[in-house]
């Protein structure tokens, strides 16, 4: 009885992330897929190819897209998750960060312009680590949203150092 119910609600909340995944999804990507999680938590990309939903591989681009959005349906079922939990209060409401090292990598610039329209939707703070190429597509997005800019000055394999870029009023 009790595994029943478990498995019921493991169910349920599977579906919930899957349902926030795809709508995350599909407002980063450019083109036509469809995200499926399975019981064990795989996710996977279909394409619809003469009305059968096929698994059409990734490349490195969908990939990234892929990953994020799962990631962000994650943080934003948790988010909402805390806000309406079984006893009414509200558990742990304190906004915490999301960290991604390298978010835009292997993705086009039009998946990247996506992707930052995307990224104040699902965190309150987002901390990124981004390269030179792959800021010039995002700054553009997310001009209006930056508080801070700080830069990594490599100066040896061993030694970095962190110098503060710029001050933005948001």
């Amino acid at each position: 009885m009790f595994r029943k119910r478990l498995e019921k609600k493991e169910d349920g909340l599977r579906e919930q992330l899957e349902a926030k995944v795809n709508d995350i999804f599909s407002r980063m990507y450019s083109g036509k897929r469809r995200v499926y999680i399975n019981d064990d938590y795989k996710v996977t990309l279909f394409s619809n190819i003469d009305g059968n939903e096929i698994d059409s591989g990734l490349s490195e681009g969908a990939l990234r897209v892929k990953n994020f959005a799962f990631i962000a349906g994650l943080v934003e079922l948790a988010k909402e998750k805390l806000q309406n939990d079984e006893d009414g209060q509200a558990l742990g409401l304190e906004p915490y960060p999301l960290v991604m090292d390298a978010p835009f990598s292997n993705t086009d610039e039009k998946h990247t312009e996506n992707i930052s329209k995307v990224l104040p939707e699902v965190a309150e703070q987002v901390i990124m680590f981004v390269m030179h190429k792959d800021w010039d597509f995002a700054h553009k997005v997310l001009e209006n949203k930056i508080g801070m800019i700080y830069e990594l000055d490599k100066h040896s394999e061993t030694f970095t150092t962190l110098r503060k870029e710029a001050d933005y009023n948001v």
